[in-house]
């Protein structure tokens, strides 16, 4: 659905090409309109990273 081939105008290149967090906020926020995401500058995130590629 977030998947377009053709990316011909500022919107779409916004919304569909802008990164991996851009395109998982907008799933998260398509069923619930209502919900805000915040920029929060503290958060941590942990990754798990391959041993070989």
């Amino acid at each position: 659905e977030f998947a377009e081939p053709l990316v011909d105008t500022l919107h779409k290149k916004n919304l569909f090409s802008l990164g991996e967090d851009r395109y998982l906020t907008n799933i998260l926020l398509k069923p619930f309109p209502t919900v805000r995401t915040k920029f929060t500058p503290d958060a941590v995130a942990h990754t798990i990273l391959p041993k070989s590629w």
